[in-house]
């Protein structure tokens, strides 16, 4: 039966009413450095919108000479569609620019509501400093215009339309760079559209419009008469134009040379990010995030749509979604200049530091990464004389192999131990450091240590594993035949120590 408020409650101050201890608050209210998600412990908010809470991240782990990863963790409110997020995790995902908000990770919360960890960009928005400046530099213009057009042409290669661009939609970095964001009203279109077809498309006209409006805002506070032009050109260009957005970026290109951004009229410094280029051509290689994060992208996705769906069903739809993902890693995402000035926009800013911390836990390794023979033990370096009698390899053998099969029931078998043994410390060998998955382990281990019992729901063992997809040193699993109070998946990724689960996913 709901409780109506008694009538005191209504006129009572608020000081006065009795208060919720800080566990009875719902989970993602409070910042009392307890609560976290995803390997990040939530600081506190830095937004909230209609469909959820942004909240400032601090990574649990980091190297002892970087500063703690800061990351902004977005919690979806509860009854937000599954299809929305799908769509927007896709999105992120999918579009390999530096221009565009980067996907760190996805997790899901304690009370189950899907969440994202993306890079926090500090340095506000575009509409905060259309507010506080009076007027800019047309160089400053290029820099954050051009490549913003670059951004919106790479999202709808990729087969999305933003639908929102807007200019509290545009984030700057620490570094200044702009970045396109706001991606929760995303929806999807045809990949890959020949540029007519592409430009023909409602929703990607839709698009082009808001774009429109939003470089015509910037242009307004810029004393030029080059940007005048511009502005002219705007209202009777064809959005419909097949290289509308080509014809706009060369306009910018011509207005000035780009120049740092200041970001309010106080006198304050400029940033001192490096400019951005004239495209002498598409870029064919894809950048920005990384296979991993695509393949928990893939798997967080399909779990959303396959809540429910029988096991053997679940494995052959992972395995079409997963290729899926592998020819869209063959696709031409667009620009994948760096910033301006050739780097990639590839580390995260820290909050509190201004400084770029290392790259995301989960950024996969290239062949040169997996180490020397020395680096793997000198049983893996003696090859064949290190199997045992019976003809099996040893663990180390198999963590440090090929086959991400065979490591799982290894790995499996490792946590087992651990948790027999009670210890955090043990899981350094089966988990990836600062993963979801690490998280999980070690918050069964502790509750252990506190005193309370296994639960059944803690065993985690693979009965005939099954093989989904394999992107490089990244390998998504089905754990074949085990309980229901299981995960049905593990992601698992190789290292320089061998492979490591990063995550498990529920079916």
């Amino acid at each position: 039966m709901r409780r109506h408020p008694r009538p005191n409650d209504l006129v009572r101050p608020a000081d006065e009413r009795p208060a919720r201890s800080a566990a009875e608050r719902p989970w993602g209210t409070r910042h009392d450095g307890q609560q976290r998600v995803g390997g990040y412990r939530l600081v506190r908010v830095l937004g909230e919108g209609r469909s959820a809470v942004v909240h400032l991240g601090h990574a649990d782990t980091a190297a002892d000479d970087e500063p703690r990863r800061a990351a902004a963790v977005k919690v979806y409110r509860p009854g937000i569609p599954a299809e929305r997020i799908d769509v927007e995790v896709a999105a992120l995902a999918a579009v390999s620019h530096p221009h565009v908000l980067r996907l760190i990770d996805i997790a899901t919360a304690p009370d189950g509501r899907p969440c994202l960890v993306v890079e926090r960009c500090a340095a506000g928005t575009l509409a905060g400093l259309v507010a506080n400046r009076s007027s800019l530099a047309a160089g400053e213009a290029v820099t954050i215009l051009a490549p913003l057009v670059a951004a919106v042409e790479a999202l709808h290669a990729a087969g999305f339309v933003h639908r929102d661009i807007r200019l509290p939609r545009v984030l700057f970095r620490q570094s200044g760079a702009p970045v396109l964001a706001g991606l929760g009203h995303a929806t999807r279109i045809e990949a890959a559209l020949p540029p007519a077809a592409l430009a023909a498309h409602p929703e990607v006209l839709d698009d082009r419009v808001q774009l429109a409006r939003l470089v015509g805002a910037v242009l307004e506070r810029v004393e030029h008469p080059g940007a005048r032009g511009i502005e002219s050109w705007l209202e009777r260009a064809p959005q419909s134009a097949d290289d509308f957005t080509a014809r706009l970026s060369d306009a910018l290109f011509d207005l000035a040379e780009a120049q740092p951004v200041r970001m309010r009229d106080d006198g304050s410094p400029p940033v001192t990010a490096a400019q951005p280029r004239r495209p002498a051509a598409a870029v064919d290689a894809p950048g920005g995030v990384t296979v991993t994060t695509r393949l928990v992208a893939a798997a967080r996705a399909l779990a959303v749509r396959t809540r429910g769906v029988r096991r053997g069903v679940w494995v052959a739809a992972a395995g079409m979604a997963v290729s899926l993902l592998v020819a869209a890693l063959a696709i031409p995402t667009g620009d994948t200049r760096a910033e301006p000035g050739g780097q990639q926009s590839e580390r995260v800013e820290s909050a509190d530091t201004g400084a770029s911390a290392a790259p995301p836990d989960g950024a996969v390794p290239g062949d040169d990464a997996r180490g020397s023979d020395d680096a793997r033990g000198n049983d893996e370096a003696r090859g064949d004389d290190a199997r045992g009698d019976d003809g099996v390899a040893p663990v180390g053998e198999v963590v440090l192999g090929d086959d991400p099969v065979a490591a799982i029931v290894v790995l499996l078998d490792e946590r087992d131990r651990c948790l027999r043994e009670i210890s955090v410390l043990c899981l350094d060998g089966v988990a990836q450091a600062g993963s979801a998955a690490m998280e999980r382990d070690a918050a069964v281990v502790r509750a252990l240590q506190a005193g309370g019992e296994q639960t059944s729901d803690a065993a985690i063992s693979a009965e005939g594993p099954v093989l989904v997809e394999r992107l490089g040193d990244s390998a998504l699993l089905d754990l074949g035949d085990v309980p229901e109070t299981q995960p049905a998946s593990a992601l698992v990724m190789r290292g320089e120590a061998g492979w490591r689960i990063r995550d498990y996913f529920d079916e």
